[in-house]
């Protein structure tokens, strides 16, 4: 089982200050080197030794709860059509496509239940990405719930999305499960939030981020499509998470970079 309690923030803050360096977060896995959001992409980037894997999720014509970034098909697999338009066990029977080639690929895209089953065996956390806009509504943020629950997952998974209505919807559901919100406008933390995602830029801006991120005990992991060029920079701040596709480069990085002292 996993040792990150993601509702307990003092144990977290107590592990990052052990660790000296910010978790990994696996951005849809290792999504560098292999097809995004499948087993695959999962279970190589825990084996690099990523702290949190982070995936994302659209529901099904059959409502079932699939793994997918894309609301359309075509980017990461050449298909026609929307996830929302086809069944679970029809996705599950769809290949993925090699990261930046078309090449098809053994890996089909994961029903959410396959990733927490997986997950409830190994030491690893989730952030779990809302996508589809329906989750705003409690008859879907239930059925995320409700496997959080069957699969012994809710203590180790945060659950995040640029969707302000999504994230309340899931806090009114169950006040208990910490929820963040990611995006592209965060200027400042928020105390309603357990995870805040900003715009790397806003960190280099705003000296007062990570300071009154701490008073609102919020973990911050920036929005970077290329942590490694700031790696030094998020160590000396104290950011919580990277986010990263390259996960084997960052944990490298990571390693070599000697830690400051820690605020």
């Amino acid at each position: 089982m996993c040792s990150i309690d993601f509702r307990n923030y003092t144990q977290l803050r107590h592990l990052r200050r052990a660790r000296g360096k910010p978790f990994v977060i696996a951005h849809r896995g290792a999504s560098a080197e292999a097809p995004e959001n499948t087993m695959h992409a999962f279970e190589l980037a825990y084996d690099y030794g990523a702290h949190l894997i982070e995936t994302d999720l659209w529901i099904t014509r059959d409502r079932h709860i699939a793994l997918f970034h894309d609301r359309t098909l075509s980017r990461t697999t050449g298909k026609q059509g929307t996830v929302m338009e086809v069944e679970m066990k029809a996705l599950q029977d769809i290949p993925t496509l090699a990261p930046g080639s078309r090449l098809v690929t053994s890996h089909m895209i994961p029903a959410l239940t396959e990733l927490l089953e997986w997950a409830n065996k190994k030491d690893v956390g989730l952030l779990l990405e809302l996508k589809d806009p329906r989750f705003a509504l409690p008859e879907y943020g239930q059925l995320l719930v409700d496997l959080l629950r069957e699969y012994e997952m809710f203590n180790a998974t945060l659950i995040i999305s640029f969707s302000k209505p999504c994230l309340h919807s899931i806090r009114r559901l169950s006040p208990d499960l910490p929820v963040g919100q990611v995006g592209f406008r965060i200027f400042w933390p928020n105390s309603q939030w357990d995870l805040v995602g900003p715009p790397f830029p806003t960190l280099m801006a705003n000296p007062l981020f990570m300071p009154m991120a701490r008073r609102f005990r919020s973990l911050v992991a920036p929005l970077d499509p290329d942590p490694a060029r700031r790696i030094g920079y998020y160590q000396r701040i104290g950011v919580d998470a990277i986010l990263a596709d390259d996960v084997a480069k960052i944990l490298n990085l990571l390693k070599a970079d000697s830690p400051p002292a820690f605020n």
